[in-house]
């Protein structure tokens, strides 16, 4: 999967691509007790049939500066891992597949 998307910030929180698909960061609140990583935020989608956001993921601090990782499963159950990047003031983020690394030969 190669799909790019970036959304604009509607509101505090809320981002909107050229769709209409809205999304919801949102800050954790709560305390991961036993876990070394836990996510920094939570990621939502709107579902305009329940009228409510649906969770996604929550997104966890990588090495780089406004990137976050965050995971999905497609149909099969099969894990990939996404970066979300921030611009430098959050007027807009982009969502996309994590590049993958170079196979030793």
């Amino acid at each position: 999967m190669t799909e790019k998307k970036t959304y604009q910030r509607t509101s505090a929180g809320i981002y909107e691509n050229e769709t209409g698909e809205r999304l919801e960061i949102k800050s954790v609140n709560r305390e991961y007790a036993g876990r070394t990583k836990a996510p920094i935020y939570f990621l939502s989608r709107y579902n305009p049939t329940k009228k409510k956001f649906d969770y996604i993921s929550g997104l966890f601090k990588t090495s780089k500066p406004l990137v976050l990782s965050y995971d999905t499963r497609d149909s099969l159950g099969i894990k990939t891992i996404r970066l979300c990047t921030f611009s430098e003031n959050g007027d807009s983020i982009t969502l996309q597949p994590k590049p993958e690394g170079k196979r030793a030969a």
